[in-house]
């Protein structure tokens, strides 16, 4: 780590009481001559200004949990600000994301980082803001270590999800929701299928008409599939009903990406032009 930004994050980790709230430096201070020789890296108040600018919310807190640095992103994602480490640990109320185990003090993702100098990133989470409004934000949490290796401090840093996630959750429903309808559709339609089958043989036993099925096709749409099977109904049905035949077969091919489906019978046959005539005239639309 850079010498100079070691010493501002050993300043951000300290007590405020070091930097007064009437102390007469501010970001504006900075002349170009600090600039271009390097020693904003020097300056606490800059680093301030930049923290200020995020649009995550970011605090700084000390090895006993207190908070030394904040910005305004982070106290409008909470309501207010407890700066107090034990203080906030306790009263802060937040659960792990879709569950309603609340997080316990210990658990906390700075407390953690405190404790075993582990680097948490982006912990999804539901919190009460201290204005009571619920939220889902993602928590992480960074050490900051001094020259010697010590823990002196983390880095929090918070994101506001809760939009993002709602939307996320609403598009899974939206999927599931899509599948389980898929399924109950499919379902309905192979015992609607089944059904008419049955129907159409115990018919056929009743007539006594040979029947005979020529070629198999397989891994066809569901509504390709209905509709021949609804075609192939309605023409038994008129064999059995107008056709006096003895034998029907029914042929099924695909080539070139068609399907072609051929119903042939022996039975006495009808005027083609006369009948649509009739049809036509008797409201019958079942042939056209």
């Amino acid at each position: 780590m850079d010498g100079r930004l070691e010493r501002a994050l050993s300043w951000m980790t300290s007590p405020l009481s070091r930097h007064p709230a009437g102390s007469d430096t501010s970001p504006t201070d900075l002349t170009d001559t600090q600039v271009a020789e390097g020693e904003v890296w020097e300056s606490p108040e800059l680093l301030r200004l930049i923290v200020a600018t995020l649009p995550v919310g970011v605090s700084v807190i000390d090895r006993s949990g207190n908070i030394v640095l904040t910005n305004a992103a982070s106290e409008l994602i909470w309501g207010d600000t407890i700066v107090s480490g034990e203080e906030r640990w306790a009263r802060s109320r937040a659960f792990w994301h879709g569950t309603s185990k609340r997080i316990g003090p210990s658990e906390w993702a700075s407390v953690r980082c405190l404790r075993d100098g582990q680097t948490i990133l982006n912990e999804l989470i539901d919190i009460e803001a201290f204005d009571g409004r619920r939220k889902t934000i993602q928590n992480s949490a960074v050490p900051i270590r001094n020259a010697a290796g010590e823990i002196v401090g983390s880095l929090i840093l918070n994101e506001e999800v809760t939009d993002r996630v709602h939307a996320e959750s609403v598009l899974r429903e939206s999927a599931d929701r899509s599948q389980d309808f898929s399924r109950r559709l499919l379902v309905v339609q192979e015992e609607e299928r089944r059904h008419l089958s049955r129907e159409l043989h115990d018919e056929f036993e009743r007539t006594g008409i040979a029947t005979q099925v020529v070629g198999e096709i397989d891994d066809q749409s569901g509504d390709l599939a209905i509709v021949c099977f609804r075609a192939v109904q309605e023409a038994l049905t008129n064999v059995i009903r107008h056709a006096r035949a003895q034998h029907v077969t029914i042929e099924l091919s695909r080539a070139e990406g068609l399907v072609e489906l051929t119903i042939r019978d022996d039975g006495v046959g009808f005027d083609v032009t006369k009948t649509l005539d009739q049809a036509a005239a008797g409201g019958h639309l079942g042939l056209a």
